[in-house]
């Protein structure tokens, strides 16, 4: 596989001989004369019958240009060379090279580009093509150019760009976050300008969180959209990454209302929402958009309204949210009649998002990590979005419930009233769960070459999913194993409620 990429203008050394060999193999020397009248001739008759590049290959003798008819073009090095070719520049972001003769003539190629192309490719560059080091500061005066899987521009617009993520950020390939200058559609995704690049270096299969974020998808309120991408950055390709939507309120997201600095916070209504929230043990601990929870001591960060609202520990919006999710906790505590707990948290919610943690055995809620939740404007207090799932997760696990005792799940689970509801959504949804595994053969078809060019340049060396040094067929196979697995223990586990 070709690994440089000509940017631009790439230049030959000069040569005291050239050979052309056409077709087969077949060569035929020719005088000086004839030789640089041969080099322009087949140049132009290549482009005149529109041949595509496969390949432009230098070796220490020259370059060799490979035409996917197999025809090729060789030249060697030799005395006469500049009265040949003068530059030839492999620009893989627009899938061309460019080749100028000494005559001043110009004759664009198009280029088979050596990577996986069954994706859509997204370029970034950075100003002076400088390297994103920090996941705090944001890098502005960026640029972010998507190419769909038609091979038509989707976006080409001015961003800012940081890494992202918490030990994933640690790991050689790196997942980054974007914010666009402005909201704009991206591969379909309605608009906006927060989005993510996760990495999925863990995962071998490279599916673990496009197949749980369907699974929600399906089945919650809202969970983010993302496609698979190929990522170049400042030219370089860096094989393949999930383009997906952050976690953010907006009406095509997390659709609550959204609370302002000139917001009326003495207002009970307007104060009562919307918040969106993380519990998390990475939470930024000494900030003032942080609380622990009264009575498990639940880490949470209050995601939005962000510190540019919420300015202080006294704060109303900081003291209204902290209030109610410690009521939640101590009505769930004490055994509240269940019309109390009704009252207070969306049921149904907190039921899918149970659902899909199980069924991925996705246990980091159990520290917890990454486990959102969010509550409307004079409504509950709802669980969700579903997020973070290429840690440990789709792998045979005799523990059932996963998450029986996680969050608030172990004082839910002690109501009737609660299992009743669980038995009665898990039959709704049973057919679509069952559905998932036909999802995962799709999308592992989807992503084959592109995930064996991405294993090639990102090797795993952590077993923490259970099949870093499988084959792609052998993790799939795995995945699906192990989904199957679970889906028959939650179903047993359920019917037993």
């Amino acid at each position: 596989m070709v690994t440089t990429i000509f940017k631009r203008i790439a230049y030959l050394m000069l040569f005291v001989l050239c050979t052309i060999t056409i077709g087969n193999g077949c060569t035929k020397e020719h005088s000086e004369e004839e030789k640089s009248k041969s080099v322009t001739e087949l140049i132009k008759e290549a482009h005149q019958a529109g041949k595509i590049i496969s390949s432009i290959k230098t070796q220490s003798e020259g370059w060799v240009i490979t035409f996917t008819d197999n025809t090729t073009i060789e030249i060697k090095v030799g005395a006469d060379y500049e009265k040949v070719v003068n530059s030839i520049v492999k620009d893989i972001e627009w899938g061309v090279a460019k080749i100028t003769l000494t005559s001043g003539e110009v004759f664009i190629f198009k280029i088979i580009l050596d990577y996986p192309s069954e994706l859509a490719r997204v370029y970034i560059t950075t100003p002076g093509k400088v390297e994103i080091t920090s996941k705090e500061e944001w890098l502005k005066g960026c640029n972010i150019r998507i190419i769909d899987t038609e091979g038509n521009e989707d976006l080409n617009v001015p961003t800012s760009i940081r890494g992202r993520g918490n030990s994933t950020w640690k790991y050689p390939k790196k997942p980054y976050a974007i914010k666009l200058d402005s909201k704009a559609e991206v591969l379909g995704m309605p608009k906006h300008k927060r989005w993510v690049l996760l990495a999925n270096w863990l995962d071998r299969t490279l599916l673990r969180n496009d197949v749980a974020l369907e699974m929600a998808r399906q089945t919650m309120a809202w969970a983010p959209r993302g496609e698979f991408v190929e990522v170049f950055l400042n030219g370089k390709h860096q094989g393949n990454y999930y383009l997906c939507e952050q976690i953010k309120i907006d009406k095509n997201r997390v659709n609550v209302d959204e609370l302002k600095e000139d917001s009326d916070f003495t207002n009970s209504s307007i104060i009562s929402g919307g918040y969106l929230l993380e519990f998390d043990t990475y939470g930024p601990k000494d900030e003032i958009n942080y609380f622990y929870t009264d009575y498990k001591k639940f880490p949470v960060t209050i995601k939005e309204p962000d510190e540019e609202v919420i300015t202080s520990w006294t704060h109303p919006g900081y003291l209204y949210i902290q209030d109610y999710v410690n009521e939640v906790e101590m009505l769930l505590k004490d055994k509240a009649p269940w019309n109390q707990i009704c009252e207070k948290i969306d049921i149904t919610s907190f039921i899918d998002f149970w659902f899909i943690y199980e069924l991925a055995v996705n246990r980091e809620i159990k520290h917890p990590k990454s486990a959102y939740m969010y509550k409307k404007r004079d409504g509950k207090l709802y669980a969700g979005p579903a997020w973070d799932f290429d840690y440990a997760t789709f792998r045979n696990l005799d523990i059932v419930p996963a998450n029986g005792e996680h969050l608030w799940y172990g004082e839910l689970l002690q109501y009737p009233e609660f299992k009743a509801a669980v038995k009665s959504r898990w039959r709704e949804h049973k057919a679509l769960f069952e559905s998932i595994d036909g999802y995962i053969l799709r999308q592992a078809e989807l992503i084959r070459k592109s995930n064996e060019v991405n294993i090639e340049m990102w090797p795993i060396d952590k077993d923490i999913n259970k099949d870093y040094n499988m084959s792609f067929d052998d993790a799939i196979a795995a995945m699906r194993s192990a989904y199957q697995d679970r889906l028959q223990k939650t179903d047993a586990y359920i019917s037993g409620l």
